[in-house]
C-alpha cells in the first residue's frame, strides 16, 4: 500500500493570505459610522418582511454553535466540515483573527478565531445586535 503525498502550493498559500490581509486592511478603513450603517441595513434586510410565507416543507439546515453564551447559526451549504481541531500551525504576521493552518486530507486549511474575526471583546462578552451604542 503506497501513501501519495501531495506538494503544499505555497504560492496558493501566500496568495490566499495576501488576498486576506488586502481584505482586513480595507475593512480597518470603515469609520465607526459606517460600520454602523452596515450593521443597520443588514437589520433591516434581515427584518422585512416576506411577500409570500415559506412553505411549512421546506426545511432549513444549519450548524449551530455557542459563542461567550450566545447561539449562533450557519447555513449548513457553507460549512463543507466540521472536524477537531489538531495540529494548528500558527502564522507569523497574519491578522489577529487567523489563529493558523491545519493541513487535513491534503489541504492547508486556515483556521478562523470567530470571536476576534467579529470583533468581540477580549472579555468574551458578545453585544446584542439588538442593542446600539449611543
Amino acid at each position: 500500500m503506497t501513501t501519495e503525498r501531495r506538494q503544499i502550493d505555497w504560492p496558493a498559500v501566500y496568495a490566499r493570505l495576501e488576498q486576506l490581509r488586502h481584505a482586513v486592511e480595507a475593512e480597518a478603513e470603515r469609520t465607526p459610522t459606517e460600520i454602523e450603517e452596515i450593521r443597520r441595513a443588514r437589520a433591516r434586510t434581515f427584518a422585512r418582511h416576506l411577500e409570500q410565507p415559506p412553505d411549512s416543507g421546506e426545511m432549513l439546515d444549519l450548524l449551530l454553535f455557542s459563542l461567550a453564551d450566545s447561539r449562533y447559526a450557519v447555513e449548513t451549504q457553507h460549512v463543507t466540515e466540521v472536524i477537531a481541531l489538531r495540529d494548528l500551525s500558527p502564522l507569523p504576521r497574519t491578522p489577529s483573527f487567523l489563529a493558523g493552518v491545519i493541513h487535513h486530507r491534503g489541504r492547508i486549511l486556515p483556521v478562523l478565531d470567530v470571536h476576534r474575526f467579529l470583533g468581540f471583546p477580549a472579555d468574551g462578552a458578545v453585544p446584542s445586535p439588538f442593542t446600539s451604542a449611543r
